[in-house]
């Protein structure tokens, strides 16, 4: 990949350790910009690579990337440990709080003490947000049903969010490590300008079907939420259009084929 950019890029830039320095801070970014998976620990452990990664590149080595998907992978575990455990009980909105929402302006948590603070601050705005939402709907006057109070709706918003953040990050944990490869040789192609990319077999299959305009398949587009598999469009021309049965907004429940035994497919 780097040597086909080097060779082909209509400005190419030198890989250098300046190089390496913006590799390393994009891909920082792209994985964690919202600065609430890794610490000032994990900083420790990333900072020796900083210089490294034109190296890395140049010789087809991947220790940088190896080390940072370990850690992403147990921030990923400790972290949905940290909102479960937030929203598994009222939140206490009584304290003179203070989030700080933009990112750029935001240090790496010195630990884990300091990340699950973090964690809580935010778990706390994001319920109050959609409480104050749900206020002002009632206070419309064309509201129709039911009108809560703040703390019924402190309930009902807690367990949103969770059932959201739950959604999530099982989408989180599916990723495999192909597509966080791809997120890291994206990094490297950035570095050269925005437009360059580097496409995973698979994501290269969606590009050509959205250039294109052709579908191979069943013919239908879905879309997961994490739990259910829902039909969003069926591509005209194609063999689900022709057979007429699934229909946009039908959930799948199952997969089967001739007589073989159907496959549970939720979740």
């Amino acid at each position: 990949v780097l040597e086909g950019v080097s060779r082909l890029h209509f400005n190419p830039r030198p890989v250098d350790d300046l190089f390496s320095q913006d590799v390393f801070n994009l891909y920082l970014e792209n994985v964690d910009g919202y600065k609430r998976m890794f610490t000032e620990e994990d900083m420790r452990l990333f900072r020796p690579f900083e210089k490294q990664l034109d190296n890395q590149a140049t010789a087809g080595t991947f220790d940088f990337f190896n080390i940072s998907l370990a850690q992403y992978d147990k921030a990923v575990e400790k972290t949905k440990g940290y909102y479960r455990e937030i929203l598994a009980k009222p939140l206490d909105f009584t304290q003179k709080d203070e989030l700080e929402t933009d990112f750029d302006k935001l240090q790496w948590a010195a630990n884990d003490t300091e990340l699950r603070r973090r964690w809580t601050l935010w778990m706390k705005y994001e319920v109050l947000n959609r409480i104050y939402d749900e206020l002002d709907k009632q206070d419309k006057p064309d509201f129709k049903g039911e009108k809560k109070t703040f703390d019924q709706l402190e309930v009902d918003m807690r367990l949103k969010v969770l059932d959201v953040y739950d959604k999530y990050y099982k989408r989180l944990q599916k990723t495999d490590r192909t597509r966080h490869l791809e997120n890291y040789l994206n990094a490297i192609t950035n570095v050269f300008d925005p437009h360059t990319g580097y496409y995973s077999p698979r994501e290269k299959e969606n590009f050509d079907i959205q250039m294109s305009g052709k579908l191979e398949g069943i013919g239908a587009r879905l879309q997961s939420d994490g739990e259910k598999t829902t039909v969003t469009e069926i591509v005209p021309g194609g063999p689900a259009w022709k057979e007429g049965k699934l229909q946009a907004q039908d959930i799948i429940l199952k997969v089967g084929q001739d007589q073989e035994e159907d496959i549970d497919v939720m979740g």
